[in-house]
């Protein structure tokens, strides 16, 4: 399943090809306590931009839940290529 992502500080396509193959981590606080920890993530990659504004795609290993549509997520600055 594909999701578009966009950022605060993005604004052209050029600033979107910055965070090609970068890793996306949603981060969500689940109710049971697995390894000591309440805190759960599911992990992505940005895979392309969507359209002139910045904002990109992003492929998750599992889909997202329906709760996270409009929430944050965390683009770490790894895998970089500078």
């Amino acid at each position: 399943m594909w999701n578009s992502i966009s950022g605060d500080g993005k604004d052209a396509n050029g600033d979107s090809s910055f965070y090609l193959g970068k890793k996306v981590a949603f981060v969500y606080r689940a109710q049971k306590e697995i390894r000591g920890s309440k805190i759960r993530v599911i992990w992505g990659t940005v895979t392309r931009p969507h359209g002139n504004s910045g904002v990109v795609r992003a492929q998750f290993k599992h889909n997202l839940p329906p709760k996270s549509f409009g929430a944050s997520v965390r683009i770490m600055l790894y895998p970089s290529s500078i």
